[in-house]
This record gives structure tokens, C-alpha cells and sequence, in this order.
């Protein structure tokens, strides 16, 4: 599959390809490209910087928050082969902490994975999927 998407970019001001109804846009685009099973969207905030790992018998996620604003809450959605049994979110501890079942959302072979704790400035949330 090939998406042409014309844009003129010879002007000086590019800042409009940053925004989010382009986000919205290129995210349709290339989740078309992957016939459905992108393997990982974020949302949350402006620039995130996204990390996915696959293991035999888990799925490592992790995302960066390299914008200057804080983000209140993280939302990752991954295509898994096989339905999670227990996804958890790594702490400033060192510690795993599972994440309650309102936070996670499974549909048509995608896990919506919801953290509503705040995400500062460079920092990082990382969740393991089992």
C-alpha cells in the first residue's frame, strides 16, 4: 500500500504539520497503511517519544513525554496478537503496579491502555503487557 499525501512545503512556516488535526489525519493514514493493526498509538500530549518491545510472552510499551507542557494522563493503543492478562505500569520505585480493568479496553484485537496519572516533562511511562 502506498498514501500520497500533497502538502506544499516550501513555505518558511511548517509549524501547522505539528498539529493535531494532522495527527488525527496522518494517524487514519498510516493506520490504513497497516491494514488496521498499527501497533502503537499515543495520546496524552504534544511529542511523545514511543517505545514498543515485543518478548515471548509480554509486550514492553514505553513513552516519553519530550513536550514542554505536563500531560495529565497517558492513552497507548497496541494491536496484540492474544488478549492481555495483566498489564501494569512501572513506578519511580522500581516497582510494577497492575493497572485496574477501567483502565484497559479491548476491542477487535486492540488494547486501550489508560493511565491517568500525570506524565511531567522528560519523563517516562512504562507498561508491561502480559
Amino acid at each position: 500500500r502506498v498514501a500520497v499525501l500533497p502538502y506544499d512545503l516550501t513555505d518558511d512556516d511548517k509549524y501547522w504539520l505539528l498539529g493535531w488535526h494532522r495527527k488525527r489525519q496522518l494517524t487514519a493514514v498510516v493506520e490504513w497503511l497497516f491494514r488496521g493493526k498499527l501497533p502503537l498509538t499515543v495520546a496524552g500530549g504534544a511529542h511523545p517519544l514511543a517505545i514498543r518491545t515485543d518478548y515471548p510472552g509480554r509486550v514492553m510499551v514505553s513513552v516519553m513525554n519530550v513536550s514542554l507542557d505536563r500531560w495529565p494522563s497517558v492513552e497507548t493503543t497496541l494491536t496484540l496478537q492474544r488478549k492481555a492478562k495483566r498489564v501494569s505500569r512501572l513506578g519511580v520505585n522500581g516497582k510494577w503496579t497492575r493497572l485496574a480493568a477501567k483502565d484497559l479496553a479491548w476491542k477487535n484485537s486492540k488494547l486501550r491502555i489508560t493511565s491517568r496519572k500525570p506524565l511531567d516533562i522528560l519523563d517516562l511511562a512504562t507498561f508491561m503487557i502480559e
